[in-house]
């Protein structure tokens, strides 16, 4: 396949990730159709199945890229935070209080704490590159032959957090303190040296 050709084919999946999200954030995952889908996106319901052989793979995908785009984000809203113990911890938050209005970013927990889905329980290839992405400008260089281990471990406190409610994740605040106490910890870092105030989009609605 050609340059060019590749690069219609992934501007052609793009669409059809965000005609799926669209619909998703729009019905729910359960009224999620191919037909609807086509529709949102512009595009043949043919091409659809081209690109995705069945409704389970559709779902897994665009959930995938519905965490990936907001993980993304945040972890470019943290860009200017130095000392790695704060930046996990906000972007930890960050993703948490996302998830909590996010109908697409709640399937990615379903699919990860229930079977039965297309690739449930697997942390991507994708979500450990972002991850990575964010920690090595960060890491000391002591610790970058490790840093796989460090983004498993932070991607596996996630998925808990955003898996399972208890009271110490009731407000930002009290989980941002329960990460400090207990992630950062697991992580092999230093204690932050002063922890910062919750940014806005992370703040309680």
């Amino acid at each position: 396949m050609t340059a060019s050709l590749r690069e219609s084919a992934d501007s052609t999946r793009i669409r059809l990730l965000e005609g799926a999200l669209a619909c998703m954030r729009a019905t729910g995952t359960t009224r999620l159709t191919f037909t609807d889908v086509s529709r949102a996106a512009g595009i043949a319901r043919q091409t659809v199945y081209a690109y995705f052989p069945d409704r389970d793979a559709l779902l897994h995908e665009t959930v995938s890229y519905a965490a990936l785009q907001v993980v993304d984000r945040i972890a470019r809203e943290t860009e200017g935070i130095a000392d790695l113990a704060e930046a996990v911890v906000e972007i930890t938050v960050g993703f948490h209080e996302a998830a909590r209005g996010d109908v697409a970013l709640r399937q990615v927990i379903a699919m990860t704490l229930h079977p039965g889905t297309v690739d449930a329980g697997t942390i991507s290839a994708q979500a450990m590159g972002i991850t990575r992405g964010f920690l090595r400008p960060r890491l000391a260089s002591a610790d970058l032959e490790r840093i796989d281990e460090i983004a498993e471990v932070l991607l596996r406190f996630l998925l808990s957090v955003l898996g399972y409610r208890s009271a110490q994740t009731e407000t930002p605040e009290r989980l941002r303190a329960f990460l400090h106490r207990t992630l950062v910890p697991a992580l092999g870092l230093a204690p932050a040296s002063s922890p910062l105030p919750p940014t806005s989009s992370q703040e309680s609605p």
